[in-house]
């Protein structure tokens, strides 16, 4: 028994530490007011290195949901059977579920909101479980429901949502491998497109160049891939109209 607690002890010093090493560089993991591209860059950074698959997933604010977590799984695994027994514990686990359905559709705690999508649906596969379990207890007290003749439909809804979790993490996989593939072609796009803006401003083609760059930079502004880029593209868009106007200009005066 005592190997068993000295054991138990370690094994809870390991997210306390990583809390602990967290909350020092929580300046630098979350920077007060601090956007999208700035929350992007914390990855580069060279002292939070050691620590970057800690919160490399999560926003700023939810820099500690790591820890938050690994508590929940070790709340859900190593904790709820020793809840009492039976339609006690099932209970017991159904009310910790909810409060994790709650957890994570307020807080949002990842940056990709699919990953948020997903996590609240996880949540919800982990109720209907319990749900299922409080079934198969309160069967047991009761004459009124046949659960021996019932097990196969009360199997096949358990086994379908938890199927439901996995289809959804692979939709929501192949939606990211075809968006960041759309994307990268965008890039190529881009550049291509931005000499031909050059090219028109030089050959004084001032209204169609600008026409031709306000729809590029569109079309691009409105992929949320491309927000850490927004003021370099806005910038572009501004030199080149700003200089296809004063060609323009220059060559009615001349």
């Amino acid at each position: 028994m005592p190997r068993i607690v000295i054991l138990i002890i370690i094994y809870q010093l390991l997210p306390i530490t990583w809390l602990v090493l967290l909350a020092k560089n929580r300046a630098l993991i979350n920077p007060e007011g601090a956007g999208q591209s700035e929350l992007a860059r914390r990855r580069t950074k060279p002292q939070l290195a050691h620590l970057r698959f800690l919160f490399a997933d999560y926003t700023g604010p939810c820099w500690y949901w790591e820890i938050v977590d690994m508590y929940r799984r070790i709340t859900f695994m190593s904790l709820v059977p020793f809840f009492g027994k039976g339609a006690v514990r099932a209970g017991i686990g159904t009310c910790l579920a909810l409060l994790s359905i709650v957890l994570y559709r307020e807080a949002c705690p990842y940056q990709n909101g699919s990953r948020n999508v997903l996590a609240v649906a996880a949540q919800y596969q982990i109720l209907v479980v319990f749900l299922g379990a409080i079934v198969i207890e309160l069967s047991k007290l009761t004459d009124d429901f046949d659960f021996d003749s019932n097990n196969v439909g009360l199997g096949i809804c358990l086994f379908c949502a938890n199927l439901l979790v996995v289809g959804m993490a692979g939709h929501m996989g192949y939606r990211k491998f075809k968006h960041d593939s759309e994307h990268m072609e965008k890039k190529v796009i881009l550049g291509s497109a931005q000499m031909k803006i050059v090219d028109d401003v030089m050959s004084f083609r001032g209204g169609e160049a600008a026409s031709k760059t306000s729809n590029l930079l569109k079309e691009v502004l409105l992929d949320p891939g491309t927000s850490a880029n927004h003021k370099i593209l806005v910038f572009t868009f501004c030199v080149s109209f700003c200089s296809c106007f004063s060609f323009r200009f220059c060559f009615c005066l001349f």
